[in-house]
């Protein structure tokens, strides 16, 4: 502002160590606003914007603006207003479960690659050593789908899939993993949370589950965040996948994953049911929008967790 009250007529025009610059600083100002708003990408903004420049220049500008880095954007599904509508409605209804969140199974399936987790690699390097690479094979290396269920009571046992999974399949899955962990943990009954994949959906499986009396909770459309299951699946594949591990044989992951999954301990478990009460939250104040999941420490968890307790037993949840 002080160089343009001096001289309007030079403003943005002038040159520094003889050699002209392509981009005034107004331009440089509208770029890092235009990038935090929209996180596009550097051609994007050069065209948008109308700069004079190279996306390599760009990128340079942007990496020397000291807030902003390169990073893999987060995949959230993509609601619409009628998704958010039935979170809320969701939210609404299951915030008032009070103490039956404690007999609530979440159960949901989950691949594994022989060759590591679907997506992109990342890792700090250290710029005086060879850069690190994986191996990579097609489909993975081959791969298995697994299911299990998580609730206040603990973790089911893992079931391997084998093949193409219908109705059939999953009603066998469900009365040989399900049925033996709810009779185990929750005798006094429970309610059962699935996804909403089509075989789940089925008219085979609405009489499996009138047969068997399981009382579902209904929970809407791409709202994985609001499964704490995933969550559990993320400390799983960070077990399996660790320092970058590949495996040789189909043998060789299961083991890993059973030796991962009876890992995690309980206390990590009744913390991501609590923490449904948190995401509950969220989607209503975020009127049905995609929520965060928080990671407290450990010491922050056994609080958070009582505290729910209290507000359980006090009826304020």
């Amino acid at each position: 502002m002080q160089n343009f009250l001096k001289d309007p007529t030079k403003y943005g025009n002038n040159s520094a160590g003889g050699n002209n610059k392509k981009i005034t600083s107004r331009d440089k100002r509208r770029l890092l606003a235009e990038t935090s708003k929209s996180g596009s990408s550097s051609s994007d903004l050069r065209e948008k914007l109308e700069l004079p420049i190279t996306p390599r220049h760009v990128r340079r500008l942007l990496a020397d603006s000291g807030h902003l880095k390169w990073r893999k954007m987060t995949r959230t599904p993509r609601l619409s207003e009628r998704h958010k509508a039935a979170r809320i409605n969701y939210a609404t209804s299951a915030m008032q479960l009070g103490e039956k969140w404690q007999t609530v199974i979440f159960s949901d399936e989950k691949k594994f690659n022989l060759d590591g987790p679907d997506g992109l690699h990342s890792y700090w390097r250290d710029l005086r050593r060879e850069p690190h690479s994986i191996m990579s094979r097609n489909f993975g290396g081959g791969s298995l789908m697994i299911w299990a269920a998580i609730s206040y009571q603990g973790k089911s046992d893992i079931a391997f899939l084998d093949g193409r999974q219908n109705s059939q399949a999953y009603c066998a899955t469900l009365e040989n993993y399900l049925l033996p962990f709810s009779k185990s943990k929750h005798e006094g009954g429970f309610i059962f949370m699935q996804d909403n994949a089509a075989i789940h959906k089925s008219s085979l499986m609405k009489r499996w589950f009138e047969e068997h009396q399981t009382l579902l909770l209904d929970h809407p459309a791409l709202s994985p965040d609001l499964n704490p299951i995933e969550n559990c699946w993320g400390i799983l594949a960070r077990s399996v996948y660790k320092e970058g591990k590949q495996y040789q044989s189909i043998a060789e992951l299961k083991e890993s994953i059973l030796g991962s999954w009876n890992g995690i301990e309980l206390s990590t478990i009744r913390y991501l049911i609590y923490s449904e009460i948190i995401r509950l939250r969220d989607v209503l104040l975020n009127r049905g929008g995609v929520t965060k999941y928080y990671k407290p420490t450990e010491n922050e968890n056994k609080t958070l967790y009582l505290r729910f307790l209290e507000k359980i037993h006090s009826g304020l949840i």
